[in-house]
């Protein structure tokens, strides 16, 4: 017959009748005798071992539990007993057979050769002989190429094995067999067992005999087995053993395996384990490590990411003991961790010991010093399945800034040497590491914010680190969330995270700023949430962050509410903005953005642009408590600056229309100038040519204001025609009108503006054509004047000084057609009235010019001689001028006659002028 093109022969088929016939009676029909044996010879030549076994399986219903695929030659002679099933010493079978190019069980077998003999029940397999192929991604579905023959006799090439056997069968007697292999490749003996391609590389050479009464095989003690191992390189998942060697024996149910010895980068490690393997299987075993690498340890285990997350050397001495029938397990030992490492963290030399609790393998003494601190370590691993490994640590004045430059990604920063606990757990399939760590110090900080503690939880699973970090700062909450590749990725790998911050107040921002002076009095509540990336590598390396700001509650001070703001945050590794901003300022709808460039190298800038738009004046203007419910109206603010070398901003106020005080304020423009200088004493507000409508006028000036160590500041107004009624209403309650126009010039300066004690000042102005019949202070005087009734001028003056919380009048004139007024003294910031008055009218003197150059005594005869002339008016003036002396307030004035009131120089001069004295006589 043929199979899949393969000759098969059967030659020969032997029907054997019994050797005597029985005698039976005499039957009318025929019977057939079938023979008890069946001989057959059969050879099969490059036969597909796939389809054999398939048909084989189709006609028979035979298949084998491991897949073997290869093309196999057999020639061999076979006795097989027919009828009732006999032992197997009625069995025959002898025969040689070769497989070429074959997968056994995904083990690449090149050749595969052996002499099978089967009689009398004893088997024996003769120099059962093949070639083993290298091959990590072989298989059924990928078999090797045929092998040329191993010898039967002599060395043994690379690759190869020879095996003897012999066993009887029928009736179970004596095995004994021996084996050999020469440099057989370790990823194919392990392939049955691993996935594919084979992680396990390395070559294996050994020599190994064993003998069993097979009449008691299920009994340990009937086998006696002994044999040695050696390979050179083994490698597994990237860790390489330079060599590796042992010797094992069975003997009275005993598995002692002894000498063994295995050397990782020179360094040495030995061992020795014996199981008994009679219940309760008692075991015992001692290990002695020096110096072995413990990222290629740990790499040994199929859930631990690559590269390893830990470093460094180790060198230990254990012993253990017990059963594992129930299991039970009492070891001890101790070790030293050398240069070791986890993750980001160097911990340097860390000793350990460990001893069993129970069911549970208790590791204590783990001493450490990271990051400049101290630390130590219980840890608790189970030697039971299914349950967690567990441990917890204390450590002490370890330097947290250190610690966050570790954290990968650079979106975590922290300060101050701190003390707590760290808790951390592994589950049993090892696949991830979960840690809980509190921290506290009396100097922490957390992103640049002091913190009263702070609380993280840390996870490595998969390769990648998470961590969620929380702390109490500022009043509020701050957190930080992110993931970071622990492994080797490509440049574009990037740590994820978050960045939360709730409830935090700004008060104590400034305090950690170091800002102090006005600055230091803006207040609120601020919220942060935003997403972090930290790419590893590339154009794009360093902290990327996009989110959300709030500012809540904000105001100046105490009792100066100023609004919200909400904006969009984002920061690169070379600038920062938030755009848009936007909320309401001072009762107003606020917009703006800020934006900043922070380089690696040179300096930090900062710029800004805002505006307040209709915020009504009473919100603006209520941190001038004397204006409270004195102003009403709308005002827009624009802001724009930046900050380098120093901080230079510019301001504009612009109000539309308002009333102050009940007055009509219209126009009113207020460009200004800040500059903060580093170093300096501080800075100044510089308003320049600000501009308004006031009381039908014009107003426009010019301010200076010192901030910092200087406060001092200077103010110069410039008034052109603002009507008097308006500015009666100031001072007066009547309801009588005023006219009138006051132009002219206020400077002021001091050397703090809440100092007003302290102020200084000029004031210049000229009045035209007014009637102040109706204020206070005119009314009074009028009682004095009879029939000439005053309050009607045609113009004046007003100079003085401002000093000590007053006006000093140096002084006041008034020319009216009928009367003239001339005042010297003082007027109160509160409105004190201390004045000298002098008063003339037509009726007092009606004289002028020469006519009262000849009514003057002697005046004509000091004619060319100053002092003398202006003594001879003074004294003519002093006994015919109405004298009065005006206190009380300016809403309230009292007013007296003095005969005391001196006529100073500047009255002469005055009155010299009003009634047309020839000037020579006076000057």
């Amino acid at each position: 017959m043929n199979v899949s093109g393969s000759h098969v022969q059967i030659l020969r088929v032997a029907l054997q009748a019994p050797a005597k016939p029985e005698k039976k009676e005499a039957s009318p029909l025929p019977k057939v005798r079938l023979p008890k044996t069946l001989m057959t010879q059969i050879e099969l030549q490059d036969v597909e071992m796939a389809e054999l076994i398939a048909k084989a399986k189709l006609l028979f219903g035979m298949s084998l539990p491991v897949p073997i695929s290869g093309k196999l030659d057999l020639k061999a002679t076979a006795t097989i007993p027919l009828g009732e099933l006999r032992e197997a010493k009625d069995y025959a079978f002898h025969g040689d057979l070769t497989l070429r190019a074959a997968s056994l069980f995904r083990v690449d077998v090149g050749t595969l050769s052996a002499r099978i003999d089967l009689a009398d029940g004893v088997l024996e397999l003769k120099k059962l002989r093949g070639r083993l192929v290298n091959r990590p991604n072989g298989g059924p579905d990928n078999p090797p190429e045929a092998l040329p023959p191993v010898p039967a006799e002599g060395p043994l090439p690379t690759g190869a094995f020879r095996l003897d056997l012999r066993a009887e069968l029928s009736p179970p007697g004596k095995l004994s067999a021996r084996v050999e292999g020469n440099a057989l490749p370790l990823g194919e003996l392990a392939a049955p067992v691993l996935p594919r391609p084979t992680p396990l590389s390395g070559l294996v050479s050994l020599h190994a005999a064993a003998d069993a009464d097979l009449g008691r095989a299920a009994d340990p003690k009937a086998w006696n087995v002994s044999g040695r191992a050696q390979s050179v390189e083994v490698a597994y998942r990237g860790t390489i053993l330079d060599s590796l060697a042992f010797g094992f024996a069975l003997k009275d149910g005993r598995l002692d395996v002894s000498e063994l010895s295995a050397r990782m980068n020179g360094q040495p490690l030995s061992a020795r384990l014996a199981l008994g393997l009679d219940p309760p299987h008692a075991f015992d075993g001692v290990l002695d490590v020096a110096g072995w690498d413990v990222a290629s340890v740990v790499s040994l285990l199929p859930s631990v990411p690559r590269p390893a997350p830990v470093s460094g050397n180790l060198t230990a001495k254990a012993g253990a003991k017990g059963t594992l029938a129930p299991l039970r397990l009492e070891t001890k030992g101790d070790g030293r961790f050398d240069r070791f490492r986890a993750g980001p963290v160097a911990l340097g030399a860390v000793p350990f010991r460990w001893t069993t609790e129970g069911d549970t393998i208790v590791v204590s003494g783990v001493e450490a010093r990271p990051f400049g601190g101290r630390l130590q370590a219980d840890v608790r691993v189970p030697n039971t399945a299914g349950r967690p490994v567990a441990g917890a640590a204390s450590f002490e004045e370890v330097d947290t800034a250190r610690l966050s430059d570790a954290v990968p990604g650079g979106a975590l920063k922290l300060t101050g040497k701190a003390g707590g606990q760290v808790r951390f757990t592994i589950p049993p399939d090892v696949s991830r590491l979960e840690s809980s760590v509190r921290l506290a110090a009396p100097d922490l900080t957390f992103q640049g914010i002091p913190a009263e503690q702070v609380q993280a939880s840390v996870q490595a699973q998969k390769g990648v680190l998470t961590y969620d970090v929380t702390a109490e700062s500022l009043g509020g909450k701050v957190k930080v969330r992110g993931d970071f590749p622990l492994t080797a990725l490509p440049a574009n790998a990037a740590a994820e995270g978050e960045f939360r911050a709730a409830g935090f107040t700004l008060d104590r921002v400034w305090k950690i700023l170091g800002i102090t002076g006005a600055a230091a009095h803006l207040e609120g509540q601020g919220a942060v949430d935003a997403n972090l990336r930290a790419p590893r590598e590339g154009p794009d390396a360093g902290l990327w962050v996009h989110g959300l700001a709030e500012f809540r509650d904000l105001r100046w001070g105490r009792s100066y509410p100023l609004g919200h703001l909400r904006g969009t945050v984002a920061l690169t590794p070379t600038s920062w903005w938030v755009e848009p901003l936007e909320g309401e300022l001072l009762g107003g709808p606020a917009s703006g953005h800020l934006w900043g460039a922070s380089p690696a190298k040179g300096p930090r800038s900062l710029g800004f642009e805002f505006r307040i738009d209709r915020a009504p004046l009473e919100r603006v203007l209520a941190i001038l408590p004397a204006l409270k419910g004195k102003c009403d109206g709308f005002g827009s603010l624009q802001l724009a600056g930046r900050l380098e070398e120093a901080f230079r901003a510019s301001a504009e106020l612009e109000v539309p229309q308002a009333r102050v005080f009940g007055i009509p304020v219209s126009e009113l423009r207020a460009p200004a100038e800040l500059v903060l200088t580093p170093g300096a004493e501080g800075g100044r507000i510089q308003v320049r040519r600000w501009s308004a409508r006031f009381a039908g006028g014009n107003l426009h000036g010019d301010a200076l204001l010192r901030v910092g160590g200087d406060e001092s500041f200077q103010a110069d107004v410039t008034l052109a025609n603002v009507d008097v009624e308006a500015v009666a209403r100031l001072v007066s309650d009547s309801r009588r009108s005023e006219s009138g126009h006051i132009s002219g010039r206020v400077s002021l300066t001091g050397p703090n503006a809440s100092d007003v004690g302290r102020y200084r000042g000029k004031v210049a102005l000229s009045l035209t054509d007014a009637s102040l019949i109706s204020i206070p202070v005119f009314r009074e005087i009028d009682k004095f004047l009879g029939a000439a009734r005053g309050g009607l001028f045609e113009g004046g003056t007003l100079n003085g000084a401002i000093v000590h919380k007053q006006l000093l009048v140096e002084p006041l004139t008034l020319i009216g057609r009928v009367v003239q007024l001339h005042a010297t003294g003082s007027v109160g910031f509160e409105g004190q009235l201390d004045l000298d008055v002098l008063i003339n009218t037509n009726q007092i003197i009606p004289e002028t010019g020469q006519a009262l150059v000849r009514l003057i005594p002697g005046l004509g005869d000091a004619l060319g001689r100053r002092d003398d002339a202006s003594l001879r008016v003074a004294n003519y003036l002093s006994n015919r001028l109405l004298k009065l002396h005006v206190g009380g307030t300016v809403r309230s004035p009292s007013v007296s006659a003095d005969p005391s009131v001196v006529v100073a120089d500047t009255a002469v001069g005055f009155f010299s002028g009003v009634l047309k004295l020839p000037l020579g006589l006076v000057k």
